[in-house]
């Protein structure tokens, strides 16, 4: 028996399947087929956003074990009695309820544009809503609008019905709130434009018109589109055009490297397993001087083969992207007493600190070393250091190292080997490889393998990177994961959330209870990469393969809401 909304107002007996659209919508925050929106979209448009499949996507919810799950972790909580309060009230002031509302806004697919205008930017965007009903969706857009104008304006003391205009045979709404000029009105059956400054709903309709250019009209946009477009989050940011309009928005050091691009382009295949977030760019013919220009890798990775894929948490750097994240790292030093004193007595004077650590660097580890407490030894007599120790628990850490010098390397190292080992190093034998044991007081495990520097704070991690780098046998999916890259990758990134999730502290968390972490612990891997060509640049974040990442995302729902809650208090 089909369940009832009452009088507008959600109860208790309100289908689940509305129930899970709504958490949906909350928890994201977000709206994106016909394959005709870009013909309403300015060709001079410097963000595009576009989040389509939306009734794919509610349908996919609805039929989702994890968001029927994610759904009554959340109802059961008290801040989602707020929520729901609020959604009760929403017919007072749009004259429909949650359930309408997705359903007439949320219908095919939503854009926004952001193009520069005389007077300033404008800003537009357009919902496709192509369904039958009683009422046409649209129709009852521009209802629900002017509810909320009428609504808005009266609380604030000064009512306002929208006025009926005409622009090119359109006939449209508008309305002053304030400082927003808001404009709405239907070009045909299946579009609603929304203009939110001044011109922008003008500037729309003539681009339908054909008297303006449309964005498909723009060869970098088109390029992307092929490749992107189809997925359900898309979103096309013109550098170029848009520069001067983001920098004074963004922070400083973010603005200085839209300079290296032409194109940005974020995407999210949210229906498709294993489907990924990735935020790509396409490079200018000179990028030097800029951030990202500083992690281009000319080669493979040579390191990661001490990889299986398997590992809880790894990450990698190739030498470029060494280099750059060393000097940052030495450039930010201060020299106080203290770090002037342990660097001058660990390190000699005349050494080329920056060549002998700059190389192709790999760091695993398991959820072990979430029990890694260092313990520093320092023997001075107040002014001078005479010893210098680090004493901690054999954990499952490991570091590989392929220095691009390996002399100035070796001798960096046997340099501090000397100044923290209570005891001469020893050897033990693995597979046929001489590798060392040193006391410094905690044990290092360490040893060339294959021209690699291998070093672990623990046996068991030594021998496995020596197993994996002998044998060369990644898991199927780090293997896939490698192939896929659109480059050299310069970063690699890999977290196990599952093992890692329950030694986060919890202190202060509401969220933090058995029920929302068990379920949130299988959502699996996290896995990044970042990659930069001569012509492009990528990062690419993916979750568990096996799951769609909609379902992925019910999974982290309670903990995005609970955290949002909190911002809210």
């Amino acid at each position: 028996m089909r369940k009832k909304i009452v009088g507008g107002v959600c109860t208790p007996q309100t289908s689940k399947h509305l129930w899970l659209v709504a958490i949906f919508t909350v928890v994201l925050v977000s709206a994106t087929h016909a394959q005709t929106i870009e013909t309403v979209i300015p060709a001079d448009s410097f963000l595009y956003l576009k989040l389509q499949n939306l009734q794919e996507c509610r349908e996919a919810i609805e039929n989702s074990e994890n968001w029927q799950a994610a759904a009554g972790i959340i109802s059961a909580a008290s801040q989602w009695q707020d929520i729901q309060q609020l959604m009760q009230a929403l017919p007072m002031f749009t004259g429909t309820d949650i359930h309408g509302l997705i359903e007439t806004f949320l219908g095919s697919q939503v854009a926004v544009t952001v193009s520069p205008g005389t007077e300033g930017l404008m800003v537009g965007i357009v919902i496709e809503n192509s369904r039958d009903g009683a009422t046409p969706p649209l129709q009852k857009a521009e209802q629900i609008l002017s509810q909320v104008v009428v609504t808005l304006s009266s609380m604030a003391g000064n009512p306002v019905q929208p006025e009926v205009e005409n622009y090119q045979g359109i006939t449209y709404h508008t309305a002053q709130l304030n400082t927003m000029e808001l404009t709405y009105g239907r070009v045909d059956e299946n579009f609603l434009l929304v203009g939110l400054t001044s011109g922008s709903f003008q500037k729309m309709v003539d681009v339908y018109k054909t008297s303006r250019e449309s964005i498909t009209s723009n060869a970098s946009y088109r390029s992307v589109a092929e490749r992107y477009g189809k997925r359900e989050v898309f979103a096309y940011v013109d550098a170029e055009i848009g520069s001067p309009y983001l920098k004074v928005i963004l922070p400083p050091l973010v603005g200085e490297q839209l300079d290296a691009f032409q194109t940005l382009v974020y995407s999210w295949d949210l229906l498709k397993p294993s489907g990924s977030q990735q935020l790509s760019g396409t490079l200018k013919e000179n990028p030097q001087g800029t951030l990202i220009s500083l992690f281009q890798e000319p080669s493979k990775m040579q390191a990661i083969q001490g990889l299986s894929g398997d590992e809880e948490l790894f990450l990698t750097v190739a030498p470029s992207s060494s280099q750059t994240l060393w000097q940052m790292i030495l450039g930010s030093e201060r020299d106080t007493p203290t770090s002037g004193n342990l660097r001058s007595f660990l390190i000699p004077d005349g050494t080329d600190l920056l060549g002998a650590v700059t190389g192709e660097l790999v760091i695993s580890a398991d959820s072990s070393f979430t029990n890694f407490v260092p313990k520093l030894i320092v023997n001075s007599d107040g002014e001078k250091i005479k010893s210098f120790g680090v004493e901690f628990p054999e954990t499952n850490i490991g570091l590989m190292f392929h220095p691009d010098s390996p002399v100035k390397w070796q001798a960096l190292f046997n340099s501090l080997l000397e100044k923290l080992s209570t005891e001469p190093p020893q050897q033990f034998d693995y597979k046929g490889m001489t590798l060392n044991i040193a006391a410094i007081p905690g044990t290092l495990y360490y040893g060339s393998v294959n021209e690699l520097f291998v070093i672990a704070l623990s046996k068991k991690k030594c021998q496995s990177i020596v197993d994996n780098l002998l044998t060369g046998n990644p898991t199927p999916i780090f293997k896939k994961r490698l192939e896929d890259l659109p480059a050299n990758p310069g970063c690699l990134f890999q977290l196990n959330i599952e093992k890692f999730l329950p030694f986060v502290e919890t202190e202060g968390l509401p969220w933090w209870r058995p029920e929302i972490i068990g379920f949130t612990q299988k959502v699996g891997v996290l896995f990044a990469a970042l990659a930069v060509g001569a012509d492009a640049a990528s990062l690419e974040l993916t979750l568990s393969p096996e799951e769609k990442p909609i379902d992925a995302i019910a999974r982290l729902a309670p903990v995005i809401f609970f955290v949002a809650m909190l911002n809210q208090q």
